[in-house]
């Protein structure tokens, strides 16, 4: 069950991400992702209102909308999902729209290729970086680092833990399959 503890926890650990400069009070942050959603609810609104941010929300997702509300409002912060990342990377509606006030692309809710998120990069001239987590972990428990600083070796996507999180991997003779955890104790929540 999440509680408001669980909740405010996880915001103060996601402040606290090594190489990880986002959601602060002279942000403009895009708002396109459902507030009902754990992604939505926690690391759009409610990490952005607890920095002081501006949101900038719409009602249903409409891509060529949200190109024109980008660039309207001057937004830094684009907290988006792989589909939106492909579309920024391949419909040409974009090149008709200023992109240059966006400081970073943050993608979660599903996995992103790392390719797609180099080109992105490119093409934004911003990071691109990836956060993992799940409903039950209220929800942030990693982030990549920025896809501009990631080495060129192939495999090079590192994930950093937040902060006060300890993360392992469960055994292969204990499941079925290998299982990324992260876990925070009570006390490190109260701090």
């Amino acid at each position: 069950m999440l509680t408001h503890e669980n909740l405010v926890a996880n915001l103060k650990q996601f402040e606290g991400m090594k190489d990880f400069d986002g959601f602060g009070e002279h942000d403009v942050v895009m708002a396109a992702l459902p507030f009902f959603h754990i992604y939505g609810l926690v690391v759009i609104m409610k990490a952005t209102l607890a920095q002081g941010g501006t949101l900038v929300t719409m009602p249903r997702f409409d891509f060529v909308e949200f190109l024109g509300l980008v660039q309207k409002y001057h937004a830094t912060l684009l907290p988006i999902v792989p589909p939106i990342v492909l579309a920024l990377v391949k419909q040409p509606a974009v090149a008709q729209f200023d992109l240059s006030s966006v400081r970073m692309a943050f993608s979660g809710a599903a996995p992103l290729g790392e390719d797609i998120a180099r080109e992105l990069s490119r093409k934004l001239g911003c990071p691109v970086v990836q956060g993992y987590g799940m409903t039950e972990a209220s929800p942030v428990t990693h982030l990549s680092r920025h896809a501009t600083r990631r080495s060129s070796r192939a495999r090079s996507a590192r994930w950093s833990p937040t902060p006060r999180c300890a993360s392992s991997t469960s055994s292969p003779a204990k499941t079925s399959a290998h299982v990324r955890k992260a876990s925070c104790s009570s006390e490190d929540r109260r701090s």
